[in-house]
């Protein structure tokens, strides 16, 4: 990346197709490329962020039913059959069409000899939300608010139900007595903080583990592919799997951190020697309040960057960001969306889900 900041994308985003939509690029505003001071620590706000260009009213972009994917749409871009790998070189943004294709919520027949007739939906226009998206460095992307409310609610009731049962939520500790300021529960296979080893059985009441859901491996394998299609629209790369591989996921710990909830700044390297050495991602789901994130390339708090998490926001890291420093100094209060505690009932504080491959 050039000057080593984060580049931030604000494009829309929907909540019916859970995927980005792109109509044409007058959607996607230039790049803003922020420099980075690795002796301080920056503070990277949502809201701060101001888009170059006049914001696209919302109007514009009602009736997406036959709207493209920015998955569909993007394509590796060629250059003079070169291979770039993990140099990020923002695309420029010049030369933007003019032109749109906005398909609206009224089909008009334009038959020739036939009079124009205006056909009525009876179906409400689709609202969208604005995300923003962000690379917050090579292989580290971030998905704002990515999964809808209504995905978010399936996650919580279906972590509830598999919590309560056998293999679910408990607070690990240490022999010394020691517990950490969260509740855990691991899909696929058990790991113990205290070993820092994956087992086939719970360390309390000796259960397998349970399986990953179908559909929570499905929405990981789909933010992936969106944030390769992010890299590829935005930056050169001669193979985007060079700088975020894919992967399957096979294990899914999940933790619940109460308002006072905290982890301090460490690494996930506990997987095999071939998942680390070919950087195959962390996908991290948060659901319920928000957090504020802390990630750099030393265990020091003070030269960390910081990101706030918000409910339905993903975040991947990999590549040459897979042994990133991370950690949750604390939650924000009473930042949950009331709709998803409402039908949840979720307790205040934050659920978080992260995926990774053995």
């Amino acid at each position: 990346m050039l000057g080593g900041g984060a580049v931030e994308f604000s494009g829309a985003l929907s909540l019916n197709d859970k995927q980005f939509q792109s109509g044409d690029e007058n959607e996607f505003p230039p790049l803003t490329l922020k420099g980075r001071n690795s002796n301080n620590r920056r503070t990277r706000s949502d809201s701060g962020f101001e888009p170059r260009h006049k914001a696209v009213d919302s109007s514009e972009h009602k009736g997406i039913a036959n709207s493209l994917s920015l998955q569909d749409k993007c394509s590796l871009p060629s250059h003079f059959g070169k291979k770039v790998v993990n140099i990020y070189v923002p695309k420029s943004v010049s030369g933007e069409s003019k032109s749109k294709d906005v398909v609206g919520t009224k089909n008009t027949d334009f038959s020739e000899g036939l009079p124009k007739v205006e056909r009525f939906d009876i179906c409400l226009p689709t609202r969208r939300a604005f995300g923003i998206q962000k690379v917050l460095r090579p292989g580290m992307v971030l998905l704002k608010r990515y999964i809808s409310l209504c995905e978010q609610i399936n996650i919580v009731k279906t972590c509830q139900t598999l919590g309560v049962g056998p293999g679910g939520f408990y607070r690990p500790g240490y022999k010394d007595g020691a517990k950490l300021r969260l509740h855990m529960m691991c899909l696929g296979l058990n790991w113990d903080p205290q070993t820092r080893k994956y087992d086939k059985r719970h360390p309390i009441d000796d259960c397998e583990p349970p399986n990953i859901p179908c559909e929570f491996c499905l929405l990981v394998r789909r933010a992936i592919q969106d944030a390769h299609c992010l890299i590829k629209k935005n930056y050169i790369v001669g193979n985007v799997e060079d700088v975020l591989p894919s992967m399957s996921p096979d294990i899914c710990i999940i933790n619940f951190y109460t308002t006072n909830g905290r982890l301090g700044l460490h690494q996930d390297r506990d997987e095999s020697r071939e998942s680390l050495h070919k950087g195959l991602p962390v996908v991290s789901f948060s659901i319920g309040n928000s957090a504020e994130f802390l990630y750099g390339d030393q265990r020091d708090e003070d030269k960390a960057e910081k990101v706030v998490l918000d409910s339905g926001d993903v975040l991947i890291f990999g590549g040459e960001s897979r042994m990133v420093f991370h950690g949750v100094p604390s939650i924000i209060p009473n930042t949950a969306p009331q709709a998803l505690l409402a039908e949840t009932g979720l307790r205040r504080g934050r659920l978080n889900l992260t995926f990774r491959q053995l």
